[in-house]
């Protein structure tokens, strides 16, 4: 699903960081604008909104992921 928002946010934290899914429902948070640590994310599209799931995020690791 193209044009997902995705969000990232540090808990313990006040800064999020956002990005669309590509055609292909996948999508990519940028290494060098997150530490390591556990996120919260949140997804928004139409008729959608998910809000609660979390993450590890491990330093040097790309992995990507899909809507």
């Amino acid at each position: 699903m193209e044009g997902v928002v995705v969000s990232a946010k540090l808990d313990g934290s006040t800064i999020t960081v956002s990005v669309y899914s590509d055609k292909q429902g996948h999508y990519y948070l940028p290494a060098n604008r997150l530490e390591p640590g556990h996120y919260k994310l949140k997804i928004r599209a139409v008729g959608y909104d998910l809000d609660g799931a979390g993450i590890p995020i491990l330093p040097h690791r790309k992995r990507p992921r899909s809507i």
